[in-house]
């Protein structure tokens, strides 16, 4: 919940796109009354039994306007304040369990599936934890009322229960009431003090070590043999970061001592280890992991290789606690967003995704270390019930064309096994051709038998048969092994059996050719 203004006297809340405004009798008009008239607009609301006028609204609004009301009521206003589309009330509040119910009406029906509801939640949920002290909130919805239902969902809220036949409708028909409930995050605090532990590698780590320097922060870097980077720790060293490589964090004893100087924060990025109950207890809660996926999507290996065969295009960026319970630890923070249409190799992926980490990193460490707003469980966390898994790939292994496929999944194919991987694989001539940046031109017929024939060749590319069309492969993206020459017209390009049934077996993880 993040970009939210709240005024000290409560009176306003806004978050950039709608405000909340505590509502006096000058603010009841016409229009507002009428939506309390509006059959389309009441029918799922217990106004719906009384008629509505200026007067009557004006002294409801006058009641929970009292400085002694256990009940606020807002106007949920967009257009910079001026236009008012709907209400939102808190209350009655009991002050001694500490919660309250939640109900809001959007009056302007113009307005609707624009998820102006699901933000004033939002804030409204933010205002009653942070400034009225609230532990949990809850809401009812006629079972019919989707609309409702999906905005508390969307706004983090939790269906917790269902009271069968609760109310009479509309049309005089029972009704099921559906609770929603939101309970106040776990909060975690970071010590005053203290060093900050970075594990793993990449270049979101490595700007985060540099922002936390730059401010001052003692900042140790932690590396397993296969991450080391000479050119990346020198200047990593140059910064007054301390360096430690260990083959197994877990059992060695003097990198377990040097962690308790550095136990303030601890974020990993891809660590090489499972930790152990004995890094874990060093840092308390304080241990976390980043996560440069859409979890609980693509959770596995070889995430971004998975995502373009699949042309999905979702991108996320997470931040979960470490657990003893593997993947499963909490989210305190994070950002969905879409990749443009353009990012078509794994190295695009890389770049996009760095970008968007890195942004979100710093903002991170900017509320959690430098302003020290503590860590909140997110009000939106993973269905894990769902999650999906997708293994890790060896290019070596997992690299080679089936030329049965379409020209467009071959095309994917080649795509998701590019830079900064060797590229995907088939033979020709009994040698072994390895292809990036491979591009179909769809429309051309092509019987099965011609598959993998290369029907062109000048000084710059070929022209390779498939179904639906032809691949065009430049020469400088092309490798045989073991020769300087290229495939010509009327050579084919033939994959044995053997290696596709290879690329299926489930990879055991080395520390070569991982994609």
């Amino acid at each position: 919940m993040r970009n939210i203004d709240i005024s000290e006297c409560g009176q306003i809340i806004c978050d950039g796109i709608i405000t909340l405004k505590r509502l006096v009798e000058s603010d009841v008009t016409e229009e507002y009354v009428s939506w309390l008239n509006n059959p389309k607009v009441s029918q799922f609301l217990e106004c719906r039994f009384n008629s509505h006028s200026i007067a009557s609204t004006k002294r409801y609004i006058a009641k929970l306007a009292k400085q002694d009301s256990s009940e606020l009521i807002f106007g949920i206003y967009i257009e910079d304040g001026h236009k008012h589309i709907g209400n939102i009330k808190i209350g009655p509040i009991n002050i001694f369990h500490k919660h309250a119910p939640v109900g809001l009406i959007i009056g302007a029906i113009s307005e609707w599936g624009k998820g102006y509801a699901s933000r004033s939640i939002r804030l409204v949920t933010e205002y009653s934890i942070s400034h009225l002290g609230l532990e949990s909130l809850n809401a009812g919805c006629y079972s019919q009322n989707i609309g409702s239902c999906k905005s508390f969902l969307k706004a983090g809220w939790k269906l917790t229960g269902k009271i069968t036949s609760h109310w009479c409708d509309s049309s005089g028909n029972r009704s099921d009431e559906l609770i929603f409930s939101f309970k106040k995050p776990k909060e975690i605090r970071l010590p005053d003090c203290g060093g900050i532990t970075l594990i793993g590698s990449g270049m979101p780590m490595y700007t985060v070590a540099t922002q936390l320097r730059d401010a001052g922060k003692s900042v140790l870097l932690i590396f397993s043999p296969r991450h080391y980077d000479d050119l990346a720790i020198a200047k990593l060293r140059a910064l007054g970061c301390e360096i430690l490589v260990t083959q197994d964090l877990n059992s060695e004893e003097s990198a377990l001592d040097k962690l308790k100087n550095f136990s303030r924060l601890c974020l990993c990025f891809g660590p090489a280890w499972i930790l152990s109950e004995q890094v874990l207890e060093i840092f308390g809660s304080r241990i976390f992991n980043f996560n440069g996926i859409p979890i609980p999507d693509y959770l596995g290996g070889a995430h971004f290789t998975w995502q373009i065969l699949n042309r999905d295009l979702t991108g996320g960026a997470y931040i979960q606690q470490i657990t003893n319970k593997i993947d499963r630890g909490m989210v305190v923070d994070f950002e969905d967003y879409t990749l443009p249409r353009d990012c078509r190799i794994p190295a695009d992926y890389y770049k996009y995704n760095d970008e968007r980490a890195i942004s979100f990193l710093r903002s991170f460490i900017e509320r959690h270390v430098f302003q020290g707003a503590p860590v909140r469980e997110s009000s939106s966390q993973p269905d894990w019930a769902n999650y999906s898994y997708f293994p890790r790939l060896s290019t070596i292994k997992c690299g080679w064309i089936d030329w049965g496929w379409l020209g467009r999944e071959i095309e994917d194919f080649c795509n998701a096994f590019d830079d900064p991987y060797s590229g995907a694989m088939t033979t020709v001539n009994g040698r072994v051709v390895t292809l990036k940046k491979v591009l179909l031109r769809e429309g051309k017929y092509f019987h099965p038998y011609c598959h993998g024939l290369v029907i062109y060749d000048d000084i710059r590319l070929i022209r390779v048969a498939v179904k639906g069309g032809f691949l065009e492969i430049t020469l400088s993206n092309i490798v045989v092994a073991g020769s300087d020459s290229f495939p010509t017209r009327g050579d084919r390009l033939v994959t044995p059996a053997s290696k596709l049934e290879e690329s299926f077996e489930k990879v055991t993880y080395n520390a070569q050719g991982i994609a």
